[in-house]
């Protein structure tokens, strides 16, 4: 009785748990801490007594209640309650049955196996196993990252339609239990709750690959709108300049007449002067060309003031370092462009110190600049945008792409595509701090060659400290994948589901 009082008890408790996981709100478990102990208590006794007197009800019945106090607690709407609630309560049914049946089918030849004692410590032991994989699994860093592609899904969904399947599979085997043998009953049992578990899995990675490739194609998205809005602004400012040269012109016109006539009439009163009238006169004539001048100096420095290779982002370090990469750029061919939006330096708390944030963007250009002299020129691009409300910097290159060796050893060690041309691989381990410092997620994507850009390299301040690479060249990479927190992406795949 005490084995299947904490096996039910420690589910309840980790239903409830992982509710505040799903959903990104675990203040509300810290606040309402004895409220939701409270409930894992009534689901576990709920549960004990459903299964002594009405068996077939002893899963459906702790659903509906955990739904209850989802709703109660966390104040969501009907749909989202239900979507949590189904989630939460079908992984941890997955997981619990998949360790019993994994445990059971490996005990199950030993002689005392039935014998009661025997099956209390057995389930202890699968408590205990369980437990301790749901602390591991939910702490961390791939599953809390992942957890968050979950939220705010639509009801009808291939998870919530796994979820709901696996509660029909236990709840049928409490109606049918008595009058089907066990053989054929365990058989039935281990086929459908790991094939739950299998096909729940890939559905999960699926929807976390979807929810990466959607955020780069919205970043290829705010880049293409940032580039085509800097032309649109461009183009506005080479038609008012223009337009000014067009007046600097016309008053250059009237400007040059009253000099002619100015030298015409000292030549025609040369002669009738005395010499230091004359000169007099020279003088007065001298100024009054100087003065022209002047003001024609003056037009043209007030029209060429506004012609300038990159809009002011406000931040003197940033547009000091933005023009020196130009004229290093132009040194070699290389077309260096800028946009940013300006919600990216405007907001209540900046996202990253000036100077970390110069010697990110010195040290990403710099890799740029020197893979896309390798090509022999080509174009980079540098962006700092806002995307739903995540500030992010991204620097895209038609340059050479990386090693495979330099993307397994990226802030692990010093690596380096350029190593027989000086470059010593400093650069890339000081971006790693600065990834792990802010949290940053990295994302590296390679495109085919019939794009203007070979790769991009994006950083999310996102504060989930992710790394992610999309590239063509994704079986090759994944035949030398040798790191746990990086994720592959294969670009030319679409979801399965």
């Amino acid at each position: 009785m005490f084995a299947s009082i904490m096996k039910n008890l420690s589910v309840a408790f980790c239903c409830i748990h992982m509710i505040s996981i799903l959903s990104g709100q675990k203040h509300i478990l810290q606040k309402h801490y004895i409220p939701c102990g409270l409930s894992a208590i009534i689901l576990c006794v709920e549960t004990l007594l459903l299964k002594s007197s009405y068996p077939e009800l002893s899963y459906l019945i702790p659903f509906l209640t955990l739904f209850s106090f989802t709703l109660l607690f966390y104040r969501f709407s009907i749909k989202d309650s239900l979507y949590y609630s189904l989630l939460s309560y079908g992984i941890n049914l997955i997981a619990i049955e998949s360790i019993t049946l994994l445990l059971c089918a490996s005990l199950s030849p030993l002689p005392f196996y039935s014998n009661r004692r025997f099956l209390d410590l057995l389930t202890l032991i699968i408590t205990a196993v369980y437990l301790v994989l749901y602390h591991i699994i939910s702490h961390s860093k791939r599953f809390q990252a992942g957890s968050s592609i979950l939220q705010s899904k639509p009801i009808i969904n291939i998870g919530c339609f796994i979820c709901t399947t696996i509660l029909v599979i236990v709840t049928l085997e409490q109606i049918y239990l008595p009058s089907v043998s066990f053989s054929y009953l365990r058989f039935i049992r281990i086929t459908l709750v790991f094939l739950s578990a299998f096909l729940f899995i890939l559905w999960w990675r699926t929807q976390i690959t979807k929810s990466y490739r959607d955020k780069l194609r919205i970043l290829e998205m705010e880049n293409l709108r940032a580039e085509q809005l800097e032309k649109d602004r461009y183009i506005a400012r080479l038609e008012t300049d223009n337009e000014r040269m067009g007046l600097l012109i016309h008053k250059d016109n009237r400007l040059l007449n009253a000099m002619a006539d100015s030298v015409s009439l000292y030549l025609e009163t040369m002669d009738s002067v005395l010499p230091r009238e004359q000169k007099e006169k020279g003088l007065a004539l001298s100024r009054e060309i100087a003065a022209i001048r002047s003001d024609r100096q003056e037009l043209l420095s007030q029209s060429t003031a506004s012609i300038n290779t990159f809009p002011s982002t406000g931040f003197v370090g940033v547009d000091a370092l933005l023009a020196f990469l130009s004229k290093e750029a132009a040194q070699y061919h290389i077309d260096l462009k800028f946009h940013f939006q300006e919600a990216f330096f405007q907001r209540p708390s900046p996202c990253m110190e000036e100077n970390d944030l110069v010697h990110l963007l010195s040290d990403l250009t710099a890799n740029a600049i020197t893979a896309s002299r390798y090509a022999g020129g080509g174009a980079i691009e540098i962006s700092l945008l806002v995307i739903k409300g995540v500030p992010t910097v991204s620097i895209a290159d038609s340059g050479i792409p990386f090693e495979i060796a330099t993307y397994m050893n990226f802030g692990l060690e010093r690596a380096s595509t350029h190593t027989d041309d000086g470059g010593s691989g400093i650069g890339l381990l000081d971006i790693w701090k600065c990834k792990n410092k802010y949290r940053l997620s990295l994302y590296i994507q390679e495109f085919s060659d019939n794009t203007p850009y070979q790769k991009r390299i994006t950083f999310l301040f996102d504060r989930k400290n992710r790394y992610l690479i999309s590239s063509p060249r994704y079986n090759e990479i994944l035949s030398k994948q040798s790191r746990t927190d990086l994720m592959i992406v294969d670009p030319s795949k679409n979801s399965m589901f």
